[in-house]
């Protein structure tokens, strides 16, 4: 694995950036079985074959309250990511069972996102704080097949682990 970034703060700290980009290349991604399969927990474990995961990642945060030495903080925040996780070569798993079945080379490694944002504010006056965060999670394929359809290719069975998740937001008040 490999990552590169800068990162910079000014004093008195009221405005703060960093940016990463990030690569990791496996060439044997092991999977324990989990609770739910077909081996009942039992640890057994498989191989999902090479992965390549690269992507950058963007953070800044302000707080015009330190800046203007208000005698309150308000810092806002906004955080970007973007992963490319990738099946290098074709997955060698034939169990039914296993999410990493049937994936090709160059689909997308299910549950890893591709865009994932977050950005949020707050309002710090002595003890007192109150906070808005909303966070973006995009839609991401729950298979290493990478179909959007909710049948098992290797069954050809109607099966709910299969196709996509959701995209989501959601909004954190504290």
């Amino acid at each position: 694995g490999y990552e590169l970034g800068y990162r910079y703060k000014n004093n008195p700290r009221a405005f703060g950036l960093e940016s990463v980009f990030f690569l990791t290349d496996l060439s044997n991604l092991i999977v324990v079985d989990s609770v739910g399969g077909s081996g009942g927990g039992l640890g057994v474990t498989e191989s999902a074959g090479s992965v390549r995961s690269w992507g950058f990642e963007f953070q800044t945060q302000y707080d015009p309250g330190l800046n203007f030495q208000w005698g309150f903080q308000n810092p806002w925040h906004a955080n970007f990511t973007y992963t490319n996780a990738k099946f290098t070569e074709v997955n060698p798993s034939t169990s039914a069972e296993s999410v990493f079945s049937a994936a090709a080379v160059g689909n997308f490694v299910p549950y890893i996102p591709q865009w994932q944002f977050n950005v949020g504010t707050g309002l710090i006056i002595r003890k007192f704080s109150v906070n808005a965060d909303v966070r973006y999670v995009a839609e991401t394929f729950a298979t290493g097949n990478n179909s959007s359809s909710q049948i098992n290719p290797l069954t050809g069975v109607l099966d709910s682990r299969f196709g996509t998740t959701d995209s989501f937001a959601v909004l954190d008040l504290s």
